[in-house]
């Protein structure tokens, strides 16, 4: 059986999306000033995600490395924390 939420049940889960869209619309729009392209957004996670194609030139940014196995082989990526969000590129 199926629960369907009422207004009252989904008014948090809704804000708390906007709050993320909201985050990550103002990074990206921060980051293409800056030249760097944005590629992707995902807002599922906790942190909003924006999938970039290079990474920021910003003092105080850790870098953490990642590797992911996939069927097509191994994606080394990079990623950080940065105003709110996650930032991942390709190495």
């Amino acid at each position: 059986m199926t629960r369907q939420l009422n207004a009252v049940q989904t008014q948090p889960l809704n804000h708390a999306i906007n709050e993320r869209l909201a985050l990550a619309t103002q990074l990206a729009r921060r980051l293409t000033g800056e030249g760097i392209t944005v590629l992707a957004v995902e807002l599922g996670r906790r942190l909003p995600t924006l999938t970039i194609n290079r990474p920021p030139r910003r003092p105080g940014i850790v870098e953490t490395e990642m590797v992911i196995n996939t069927p097509a082989g191994r994606r080394e990526l990079k990623t950080a924390r940065y105003q709110g969000c996650l930032l991942q590129w390709q190495r």
